[in-house]
């Protein structure tokens, strides 16, 4: 409802706002010292908030940025969610590349938080942390034989598709495939319809 989407927004400011106050008295009570934040998740949510904190935060104090990610490699949903066939969407790396070029930014691929370290540990480690990563698992629609062979969640499709490497060895099999039933009509569900489509040739200049 309206009335639900107006609290979200007022409380997503509130946070913002909380955020915001610990790293201004953390840059204002330290030694010599710069404010620190620890950004969890190296995907768009995780790439714009620390760039809006940097561009807040210049000019008043010094600010360090560490983003941590699961994965080897930076970027989530635009390296592994966007179609291969768009490559004005995917654009928007060289943007992300550029701000891991700052020099108050660091990345940290290969760590996955609460196995090689807990949220409480970066706390100590940070004045602030941000958990922005995405979701990893899927919601099942409860239809009966919903996980037979050759159905596949949009997440794992396209995962797979993006060569994932959690999903580079899922079982696809469209050798014999004629026909697909896709299920939604969101702009996921028309990659894929679109990429099904598509023959080899076609993708082989992505």
């Amino acid at each position: 409802s309206a009335e639900m989407l107006s609290q979200l927004r007022i409380s997503g400011r509130g946070r913002c706002r909380r955020l915001w106050r610990a790293l201004s008295t953390a840059a204002s009570t330290s030694t010599g010292h710069p404010a620190s934040i620890c950004v969890v998740g190296a995907g768009p949510a995780g790439f714009y908030t620390a760039e809006s904190l940097l561009r807040m935060a210049q000019g008043r104090f010094t600010l360090k940025v560490s983003i941590v990610e699961r994965l080897v490699v930076p970027f989530g949903l635009v390296r592994f969610g966007v179609a291969p066939d768009h490559p004005e969407v995917k654009y928007v790396e060289k943007f992300f590349q550029s701000l891991l070029e700052n020099p108050s930014v660091e990345f940290f691929g290969n760590v996955t938080v609460g196995v090689d370290v807990t949220v409480p540990e970066l706390m100590e480690m940070y004045d602030a942390v941000v958990l922005a990563c995405g979701a990893e698992s899927d919601r099942d629609l409860g239809l009966p034989s919903e996980h037979l062979q050759n159905i596949f969640s949009a997440r794992d499709f396209v995962g797979w598709y993006n060569a994932h490497p959690d999903l580079t060895n899922l079982s696809v099999d469209l050798s014999k495939t004629t026909d697909a039933v896709v299920i939604g009509n969101g702009n996921v569900a028309l990659d894929i319809a679109r990429i099904l489509m598509r023959n080899y040739e076609e993708f082989a200049k992505t």
